[in-house]
């Protein structure tokens, strides 16, 4: 095997032979047997001696001389790394031996499609002239990758089944889960498999990853939320064996982003990348669209801190919320069914606002979150239902971002005044109390806590129903009473 050529790339290393997957070549030469070559029918290793200045046997390609087939094996054997896999050799890998020109057999457009030195091997199949021809091996590489690609997959907070826009969001300190994994590629675009097998201090690249609020331009750069960003991230993470034996690095698992001391956003949308923190050998780099709508390619996110770019992992809407229910006074009809809506809000630059988008929130009705404050003892105490009128102990979600209970009072002695006040809870982290009593039976939704008053009501958002007057030192009083005023009336 004589001439073996290719494409190097972008590697500037001494050893660097060209991409995995990349055409190259080599030369089948049939030369003449000198004294002190072996005798026996074993393989030579054609890299210890210039067999490619040899002269040719004219006769092996001569019309009229015996048939034969020659070419190279279909499989590859690897050098290194050690403990490497073995690799197909793919394209034209036989000829007749009346193809040689100029005494050379020429395959043109060999590959090899993984990294690492391999040896090739030549044959002549079966015998000729009643004899094995020796098998010719020779070591061709080192194959590198072209470049790193990325695949990922981020589940929102709220699916795109439960937004009303129908993409999906997440809040603030909601958790989801997040997957991404970093291939060694071919120039295919195929994943290698030798890659993670490599020990050298510099064999291997090192990745890390951030989270920008970008602008509009591309490349995408914005300013740094990273230390925001928790749960699963790169950190270590080191190179292995995946699915199929590629070599990858993989994160994977339960993400959040936290919520800052003061409310901000929304962010429309967060951009999650990963790039290349310390280069290998090759400087083998992500493969980033030159424009924001080329396919094939990663979407580049500038790193927030210097002047690297790398390949964008995900992207996605995230808002603060919270949960606010509603209040009323009612000084007139004690007798009509009232709303008491529940709302999730976000922040949405400038104040709290209905998040409309919203149909995956939960509600939950227990009596145990209705903390009576003042009331008739002759009468009984207003109910809050369901919108179907029921009062079951349980959860709803919410519609565009409410839900809306009845309220109905429920006057057992009409000829008393109707005096009622009590405060409506809802429960959003464990460990929440109304009353000194442990609330359980609703669903934990934490990322919609605020802190409305102090720290101790965070677990919990109320609003305040109120039938009648407020008039300060006895803080109620209500329609029917007597005497209420200096007329007597």
């Amino acid at each position: 095997m004589c001439d073996a050529n290719a494409n190097k790339g972008h590697s500037t290393e001494n050893d660097a032979f060209t991409y995995a997957g990349s055409p190259f070549s080599v030369n089948l030469k049939p030369v003449i047997w000198l004294d002190g070559d072996r005798e026996d029918e074993s393989r030579i290793d054609l890299s210890l001696k210039d067999y490619c200045t040899r002269e040719s046997t004219p006769s092996f390609w001569h019309d009229n001389a015996p048939e034969a087939t020659l070419g190279l094996r279909s499989k590859a054997k690897i050098v290194s790394p050690s403990q490497g896999s073995n690799a197909s050799v793919s394209g034209t890998i036989s000829k007749q031996h009346t193809e040689a020109v100029n005494g050379l057999y020429a395959f043109p457009s060999l590959k090899i499609e993984d990294v690492g030195v391999y040896r090739l091997r030549s044959k002549v199949t079966g015998k000729y002239l009643d004899m094995k021809v020796n098998r010719g091996e020779l070591p061709v590489g080192r194959f590198y990758p072209s470049h790193f690609g990325i695949a990922s997959e981020f589940k929102r907070g709220v699916e795109a089944a439960n937004d009303e826009d129908g993409n999906g969001f997440t809040y603030l300190e909601q958790p989801f889960v997040g997957e991404y994994t970093i291939h060694a590629m071919d120039i295919n675009d195929k994943p290698v498999k030798n890659y993670h097998l490599y020990t050298g201090t510099n064999d291997k690249a090192q990745f890390e990853d951030w989270v920008i609020d970008p602008g509009t331009q591309y490349p995408y750069e914005g300013s740094d939320l990273s230390a925001r960003w928790q749960g699963a991230r790169l950190g270590n993470t080191q190179w292995v064996a995946g699915t199929g034996g590629v070599s990858e690095v993989k994160v994977s698992g339960n993400m959040v982003m936290r919520k800052a001391d003061n409310e901000d956003g929304p962010f429309e949308p967060l951009r999650f990348a990963a790039g290349v923190a310390v280069a290998d050998r090759d400087n083998t780099q992500f493969e980033l669209c030159a424009n924001q709508g080329d396919f094939g390619c990663s979407k580049s996110v500038k790193h927030p801190t210097d002047d690297r770019f790398g390949a964008q992992v995900a992207e996605g809407p995230f808002f603060f919320g919270r949960i606010r229910v509603g209040s009323f006074t009612e000084t007139q009809d004690f007798s009509g069914e009232q709303n008491l809506p529940v709302i999730v809000e976000y922040w949405n630059g400038r104040r709290f606002a209905t998040n409309s988008r919203d149909n995956a929130s939960f509600v939950h009705l227990a009596g145990s979150l209705k903390q009576q404050l003042v009331n008739n003892s002759q009468n009984l105490e207003t109910q809050i239902q369901w919108q179907d009128g029921s009062t079951t102990e349980g959860t709803e979600s919410v519609a565009n971002g409410v839900y809306t209970f009845k309220v109905v009072p429920q006057q057992g002695n009409e000829t008393l005044p109707f005096r009622e006040q009590f405060r409506f809870w809802q429960c959003l982290a464990s460990g929440c109390e109304v009353d000194e009593t442990t609330v359980t039976g609703f669903v934990e939704q934490p990322w919609l806590q605020y802190g409305w008053e102090s720290a101790t009501e965070l677990k919990k958002t109320s609003g305040l129903v109120t039938y009648g007057h407020y008039r300060g030192s006895d803080r109620l009083i209500y329609k029917g009473e007597k005497n209420i005023t200096l007329t007597g009336e």
